[in-house]
């Protein structure tokens, strides 16, 4: 009998972020034995910061309680949106285009929290040469893909909140 373990995530969520490394130690400890998977689930528009430097305030009190020898980055954060579904889209595309382990997502989540990159951008500059070469993924046709109204709406109807 095969378990089936599936991480529900946001892609620019600190939290999510700071738990990578034990979901790597996870998939590699039980490789063979359970299915690994993740799954987009966004943040309640409630929870998130709304400003920057709520948002800087939240990464000081994560990377402290992580013990971590670096901050994240708020560069990449906009107050203006009220979710961040361009990166969390983005993501979820790449599985269709055949990327369904955690390259790309990783990739975004880097490039975000780590570089400050705008990845609200459709457009994608986030990702960088480094890591869209990383992850072997041309970011203008994976963002095209992830525009399009029709994935835009499959991707609320995977992911939609409950009330």
């Amino acid at each position: 009998m095969l378990i089936t373990v599936t991480d529900y995530l946001d892609v620019v969520s600190s939290w999510c972020f700071w738990s990578e490394p034990t979901w790597a130690e996870l998939k590699k400890r039980y490789d063979g034995r359970v299915e690994f998977q993740w799954k987009i689930a966004l943040m309640d528009p409630g929870g998130l910061p709304t400003s920057r430097e709520q948002e800087q305030w939240f990464y000081r009190r994560s990377g402290m309680m992580m013990r971590s020898p670096f901050m994240l980055n708020t560069d990449w954060y906009d107050p203006s949106l009220p979710e961040w579904l361009a990166p969390n889209c983005v993501a979820e595309a790449a599985k269709d285009f055949g990327f369904t382990d955690d390259r790309v997502r990783l990739a975004l989540a880097h490039a975000a929290l780590r570089e400050g990159k705008k990845v609200s951008d459709w457009r994608l500059p986030a990702l960088t040469r480094k890591s869209s070469s990383s992850a072997h993924v041309r970011p203008r046709s994976k963002s095209a893909f992830a525009h399009r109204r029709q994935n835009f709406m499959r991707f609320r109807s995977r992911n939609a909140r409950r009330s």
